[in-house]
């Protein structure tokens, strides 16, 4: 029983930190979803690539893991600081090709899958700004092996659990408070302030209208098709 009881000590903050890194990408879909069937549908095969992102990771953090814990075994402490090193400069190499792929060429990669025009723009979008910052889960998660085989395996679990928060609230206020703001904008004084407060969804093909992110938004009511056409009457 107490071999069962270590095991599960170790397995299960690791497990839960693995899903707390999936739930990531679930609630960004959720939270996309209220912007257009485009947007959902780029998000949603993006993030495919960045799942696969993540097990190369998991994979690079269990043999850190394994490396690390054979070496404090040893007590060769000398051979415990260059693992150590070269684990973090391994991800950090690792991560930085994979961000570069994801700035470069990530549109090209969702138009291989076949998807069409508008939503391979907006999945690349998506795929440039999480694929491109993904040096940041590549470093979480080595360092989250690190500190695992040190007798401290809840740890990485707190830390995924409150990267999970912030993404959420981040992600909620950029999606909706300032999708309220555009819509303010957008609906007030024409096409004239329209343009110096366009979201910057609306310009990198989120929405194919400009108007549909405020007749999207959860923070105003529906607007009518007459403001609509008052709005680009005024512009032209």
């Amino acid at each position: 029983m107490t071999t069962y009881k270590k095991i599960m000590n170790i397995a299960l903050p690791a497990m839960t930190e693995n899903f707390l890194q999936m739930l990531m990408g679930m609630v960004d879909n959720y939270l996309v979803a209220s912007l257009g069937l485009i947007a959902i549908s780029g998000v949603s095969v993006a993030s495919n690539i960045i799942t696969i992102y993540q097990a190369i990771f998991i994979a690079l953090g269990a043999a850190i893991s394994s490396l690390i814990s054979k070496t404090l075994a040893q007590g060769d402490k000398e051979n415990l600081a260059y693992h150590t090193a070269e684990a973090i400069k391994l991800t950090l190499l690792l991560s930085l090709l994979l961000g570069l792929i994801s700035l470069l060429f990530g549109r090209q990669m969702l138009n291989l899958l076949g998807t069409e025009k508008a939503v391979a723009e907006a999945g690349g979008l998506y795929l440039a700004l999480v694929g491109g910052t993904i040096v940041l889960l590549g470093l979480m998660t080595s360092f989250g092996a690190l500190v695992r085989v040190t007798r401290n395996p809840r740890f990485p679990m707190y830390v995924s659990l409150l990267t999970n928060v912030l993404n959420a609230l981040l992600s909620g206020l950029g999606i909706y408070v300032f999708s309220a703001w555009y819509s303010r904008c957008s609906t007030g004084n024409g096409a004239g302030s329209f343009d110096r407060c366009s979201h910057p969804l609306a310009r990198a093909g989120f929405v194919r209208d400009p108007l549909e992110l405020g007749l999207r938004s959860r923070a105003l009511a529906p607007v009518s098709a007459s403001c609509r056409r008052a709005a680009y009457d005024a512009g032209g």
